[in-house]
């Protein structure tokens, strides 16, 4: 018994679903193996017995391939990672000549469905699954263009996982393919099990809270922003397209606001500007108003606002980031309890919660409003990764307020445009207009 051999007899000692089976084709006696789980094997057999009726006995492994449209001439290594694919090896009695067949693949892929994070007002209602075959297929039936090229990588040595790169070969920005080519190149060898380990790949520093890509479950927005010289990636097994490089006014653009005229776009997408400043600076706007530089109020709304603020027991700074907190619970209940239930409880705990906050004298009416507005605001951009990044960065704004008054709004502003200015995506400045931008 040579080595490949053993190590299939390995294999089956070791998995139940592994099998290793003798059988008459195309005038051979050869030996099949394969893993049960990953494909229908009585539909494989009836196929391949129906392939090979009708056809002259064949005299080697070769010559059988050729004939029912199988790979030969596999090495070892290569048809053990074969197996693990999910592919049917057939190999002689010696196990020295080996082919590989495609087997009917087990229903184990869930369908096209409609897409689950992202909302689609004018556009077609299908999104991306956890197969990089039919990503890739769903990418390529919506755009047919024989620019559109395709690479492939493998990433791992325990659990291989593919990659698939897409562009368009006369929009594409070089530079950005060179680098993303050799990011992946350079790291084929890391396991690729999460996000973050896509991150790391592709050059991401992990003290980062702005992904340097943007992902998205809608083939709408793949297709655009492969016109606008872009890169889009898939990782078997997740139902997102990766795009490369990233820019910052990916976070008020989206492909579904070209369904409407120009003047609707753009007032959208201002829309979303002013909701990102909103919920940056609002609550530190609050804080230093209140506590800091209440004189830069009208005498009648600083009263007004002092009024609000009558038997609270604590400062403005405090009292903001307690309530805030709070809501940042709520969120995260939001995402983790069923949807049947979870929208219904966390609204009604959210109304009986503030009702009873304002009730006991904790938090003021005025800081109700300006909660609400930042929260909804923060959910305006199109990223969820945006959002998170906002929610993150008011609380940074919200420090300096409370010890700087209004200038210190503006120097947290300014701390953050520096920050956002300083990152790079794939080699590109994420603040530098992308030519392709629409």
């Amino acid at each position: 018994m040579n080595d490949f051999m053993a190590k299939l007899v390995m294999l089956q000692s070791k998995n139940a679903d592994f099998f290793i089976k003798e059988l008459h084709l195309g005038g051979m006696d050869v030996t099949i193996c394969g893993f049960g789980t990953l494909m229908d094997l009585p539909k494989t057999l009836f196929q391949l017995q129906g392939m090979s009726q009708g056809t002259a006995a064949s005299a080697n492994l070769d010559d059988l391939a050729a004939r029912i449209g199988g790979k030969a001439g596999l090495s070892a290594n290569d048809a053990e990672k074969a197996i693990t694919n999910g592919k049917l090896i057939a190999f002689s009695s010696d196990g020295s000549s080996r082919m590989m067949l495609e087997p009917v693949p087990a229903s184990i892929h869930r369908s096209v469905s409609e897409p689950k994070q992202e909302t689609v007002l004018m556009g077609p209602y299908d999104a991306f699954q956890e197969d990089i075959n039919t990503n890739s297929g769903m990418l390529r039936d919506k755009l047919k263009s024989d620019k559109l090229l395709h690479l492939r990588f493998t990433f791992g040595k325990q659990h291989r996982r593919e990659v698939s790169v897409f562009y368009l070969e006369d929009q594409i920005d070089k530079h950005s393919l060179e680098a993303v080519i050799a990011h992946l190149r350079l790291h084929e060898h890391m396991e690729l099990d999460n996000l973050q380990d896509l991150a790391q790949i592709m050059g991401h520093r992990w003290w980062n809270p702005i992904p340097t890509y943007l992902s998205t479950e809608l083939p709408i927005q793949g297709v655009n922003f492969l016109k606008r010289g872009r890169l889009v990636l898939f990782v078997d097994g997740f139902p997102y397209a990766f795009v490369f490089p990233k820019v910052w006014y990916d976070m008020f653009s989206s492909a579904a606001d070209r369904q409407f005229p120009h003047v609707i776009m753009y007032f959208i997408r201002c829309i979303r500007i002013i909701s990102f400043i909103v919920s940056l600076i609002l609550p530190g706007l609050y804080v230093a108003l209140v506590s800091v530089n209440p004189d830069i109020l009208k005498l009648s709304l600083a009263l007004s606002v002092a009024q609000s603020r009558v038997g609270i027991p604590y400062p403005a700074f405090l009292e903001v980031i307690l309530i805030f907190l709070v809501i940042e619970m709520v969120v995260e209940a939001i995402q983790r309890l069923p949807q049947n239930i979870g929208t219904t409880i966390t609204m009604v705990g959210g109304i009986i919660l503030g009702e009873a906050v304002v009730q006991a004298k904790l938090i003021s009416n005025l800081l109700i409003i300006i909660l609400a507005a930042t929260t909804i605001a923060s959910f305006a951009l199109i990223t969820i990764h945006a959002s998170f990044f906002v929610r993150l960065a008011k609380y940074f704004i919200l420090v300096m307020a409370a010890l700087y008054g209004v200038l210190g709004v503006v120097a947290g502003m300014l701390v953050v445009t520096i920050f956002i200015s300083h990152i790079t995506s794939v080699g590109q400045p994420y603040v530098e207009p992308w030519r392709g931008r629409r």
